[in-house]
């Protein structure tokens, strides 16, 4: 399969050759695609867009590619993109424009994961904070309260604050910049503040680390901030949890940060685009795993656009076919009208009136009616008219 990755960076890039590595294990053609450089075409005739690359100004038109796998921190112009891919030319994504947004939105994130049932933080979103709600809010998820931006990564715009007036200074800050966050509760647990981190793909959950803090002046455990991180056997309960997290994400894989309160699993957030730190933590390349998922996940693919197409060509036919049938119908319905109101009809209902009578429908095969109606003299001839095929 020819499979192209979404990414800024080169394929020297480590994530990036870990990928074509474990693609080239598999026979698979595996190349880094930039999408600066991706030009998308609409023709006006069905089946006929296009992908372009404009490389150095020079237009070339893509080989046929079986399987994109995005790896972008560009969320608008990523769905864009992969959308274009999937919807208008029919190519399987590892990760679906709907999925892409919605990682990366913790409140959605929180939002869609909640209506699914799975436990969330105490969180509040607010299109503005002012001095009055900040008040309430911090009332209703008590000190210590989280503040994080409602788009980042590796820890970068999550902030923890023990004082109310920090922050509801902050808040209002970001809120009269308008800048979208969301309010938190802590979630303390005992010992070293730690989360997990677990990759899916598909229905299996490849890798998961434990993520601990490693500084008495830091509560996020991210790597990038200096916190270390061991190998982690998920429960059966935990592993259900996560799986449950992926299919309401609608991802065929992503990274899922969570945590344990009361023994029970609690989601934080959810990452389309995840690091490959873990894979030296768990000691297994899950791109290897990744790969075995695609080739299966292309042809279920194929297998139902080639579905969508047929049922699209049978729903317009069908569409054209009623709408003639309506136009027919409307002439039918005027002759009858017409039929009924007519003075030689009248004679005729008027003369056979109560009689039962004997007719060849169009097959040629006898049968009776009784006239009671002028609508049973139409009705018979209607029976006997040959409908040409």
């Amino acid at each position: 399969m020819n499979c192209a990755i979404l990414s800024y960076a080169s394929e020297k890039y480590h994530s990036n050759r870990m990928i074509i590595d474990a693609g080239k294990k598999r026979n698979h053609n595996v190349f880094v695609l930039n999408p600066d450089n991706i030009v998308m075409y609409l023709s006006d005739k069905e089946g006929h867009n296009r992908i372009y690359t404009n490389e150095n100004g020079i237009l070339e038109r893509l080989p046929k590619i079986d399987c994109i796998i995005p790896r972008l921190t560009d969320v608008s112009k990523s769905a864009t993109i992969v959308d274009f891919f999937t919807n208008n030319i029919g190519v399987y994504s590892t990760q679906s424009a709907v999925s892409i947004k919605m990682c990366a939105s913790k409140w959605s994130t929180l939002m869609k994961s909640s209506e699914a049932g799975i436990r969330v933080p105490k969180t509040i979103f607010c299109t503005k904070f002012n001095s009055f709600n900040v008040d309430s809010f911090i009332d209703s998820l008590q000190l210590p309260i989280v503040l994080k931006l409602n788009k980042g990564s590796q820890g970068v715009g999550t902030m923890l604050f023990s004082d109310r007036n920090a922050l509801k200074t902050t808040a209002e800050t970001f809120s009269k910049q308008g800048t979208p966050f969301i309010l938190q509760e802590m979630i303390k647990i005992n010992g070293k503040q730690a989360d997990y981190r677990t990759i899916t793909i598909g229905n299996e959950c490849v890798a998961t680390m434990k993520k601990t803090v490693n500084s008495s002046n830091e509560f996020r455990t991210n790597l990038a901030r200096k916190g270390t991180a061991e190998p982690y056997q998920l429960s059966e309960k935990e592993r259900l949890f996560c799986l449950k997290i992926a299919k309401a994400m609608g991802a065929d894989t992503c990274g899922i940060d969570w945590m344990i309160q009361d023994g029970e699993p609690v989601l934080l957030e959810v990452n389309s685009n995840y690091g490959t730190k873990i894979i030296d933590v768990v000691g297994n390349n899950f791109f290897d795993d990744l790969f075995f998922f695609i080739e299966i996940a292309v042809v279920d693919f194929n297998e139902n656009r080639k579905k969508e197409i047929m049922e699209r060509k049978e729903n317009s036919i069908l569409y054209d076919l009623i709408e003639n049938l309506k136009v027919e119908l409307n002439k039918k319905t005027n002759l009858i009208k017409d039929m009924l109101e007519n003075e030689k009809m009248n004679k005729l209902f008027d003369s056979i009136k109560g009689k039962e009578l004997n007719y060849l429908d169009s097959e040629k095969k006898e049968k009776e009616i009784k006239i009671k109606k002028p609508q049973d003299i139409i009705e018979m001839m209607t029976d006997m008219l040959e409908i040409e095929k």
